[in-house]
């Protein structure tokens, strides 16, 4: 072999790195499709805007790709990142925020995605949103369930305050009268007046009261049975 030539050396073995910065070089030039969007909400719920896978290759397997030498499975990106959420909906548009492509919001109880930065702009079909899930259908009222077991007794409240004195309109009930011969009275009485109601009733009951027959000022007349006992009330 002539001096200072240098045989052809053998292929490059395939090896996978172990550095995990190798994995981060040049971005992928496959784009995301629907479809992985739709995996990557099913499996990890949904995530904030930055974090959102954008290349196909992440959600749907490995890819063998070489360079300097190597080979190794896995895409080749500028960055991978994971971010998990506990919150199943998406949070409530905002018109005062601004929105960047692919970030979910909740509206009405429907779900869009933005199709490109926006802001202030309502979402509905268009430039600027995509309906990614629609509110469904108020559902039918269910059966009214059993009544429940009744409670223990509670405690006994506190006593309420006294109350002023009530009014009677009217006076304390008379004397009692007994009825003449003739059946009839004439009473002198200064509580009645022209107007007031005056009732009149037998002591000891009877299903026919007294009759009054005048009312006047200051005097009212009674008709009522011989010998009977009477009594009577005036109402101002």
């Amino acid at each position: 072999m002539p001096t200072g030539v240098i045989g052809a050396s053998l292929p490059p073995a395939n090896t996978t790195s172990a550095r995990s910065r190798r994995m981060a070089s040049s971005p992928s030039p496959s784009a995301i499709v629907e479809a992985a969007q739709a995996v990557h909400w099913e499996e990890s719920g949904p995530f904030v805007p930055s974090s959102i896978e954008t290349r196909l290759a992440p959600m749907f397997g490995m890819i063998a790709v070489s360079a300097n030498g190597l080979t190794r499975s896995g895409p080749r990106c500028s960055r991978v990142s994971h971010v998990s959420s506990n919150e199943l909906r998406p949070p409530e548009w905002d018109a005062t925020l601004t929105y960047e492509t692919n970030q979910i919001v909740s509206y009405l109880g429907s779900s869009w995605i933005a199709l490109r930065r926006n802001s202030g702009q309502l979402p509905q079909a268009g430039a600027d949103w995509n309906l990614l899930a629609q509110k469904g259908d108020v559902g039918v009222q269910g059966e009214r369930g059993e009544r429940g077991a009744e409670g223990p007794q509670g405690i006994q409240g506190l006593p309420g305050a006294d109350c002023a004195p009530g009014f009677s309109p009217a006076f304390p009930a008379s004397t009692i009268f007994t009825v003449p011969a003739t059946g009839r009275l004439t009473i002198a009485d200064p509580n009645v007046r022209a107007d007031s109601v005056v009732i009149a009733v037998y002591v000891g009951g009877s299903l026919l009261p007294p009759a009054v027959t005048h009312i006047g000022d200051g005097q009212i007349g009674i008709l009522a049975l011989p010998g009977k006992r009477i009594r009577y009330v005036v109402f101002k």
